[in-house]
């Protein structure tokens, strides 16, 4: 089975999630280094790799530091940067990208990848978090009953 990459355009999914980092900026560092921290979130919930990318070449001063999770890329324009990592041939036939960008939902289509929009992928995030939640409720509460004695 291939090992599935997700490949998020970090730009638009930070204008349609404002719950991240809310009252800033929606590119501005802040905002980025919370959704790279919603991404991990998401990567470890679900257990698959992500990568971001965002718009631009990255300034010292203002690039979002490495996660260890999550792997950061700029590009310009972002969609020939999402193009590009969509066609390497480590992700044929096993990346899903997210966006609500048209042009690049085609070109995704035409490499053979799966399209996610922002709202679905939003969605997701919140469902697999409660997965987990719910796993480890169950899991805490078998612990804290004892097992049966036999006689």
């Amino acid at each position: 089975m291939t090992l599935v990459r997700i490949l998020v355009d970090g730009c638009g999914l930070l204008h349609q999630w404002t719950e991240v980092a809310p009252g800033t900026s929606r590119l501005s560092k802040a905002a980025r280094e919370a959704l790279v921290g919603q991404l991990a979130r998401f990567s470890d919930a679900s257990g698959l790799p992500v990568a971001v990318v965002f718009e631009g070449a990255p300034e010292e001063d203002n690039a979002v530091p490495a996660h260890r999770d999550v792997d950061i890329f700029y590009g310009s324009p972002r969609q020939q940067c999402l193009a590009d990592l969509a066609g390497d041939p480590m992700h044929r036939g096993g990346f899903r990208v997210v966006t609500d960008d048209p042009v690049l939902r085609d070109t995704v289509f035409a490499l053979g990848g799966t399209v996610h929009s922002t709202h679905s992928f939003i969605a997701g995030f919140y469902q697999a978090l409660a997965h987990v939640e719910t796993a480890i409720r169950t899991f805490q509460r078998k612990q804290r009953t004892p097992y049966p004695h036999r006689p």
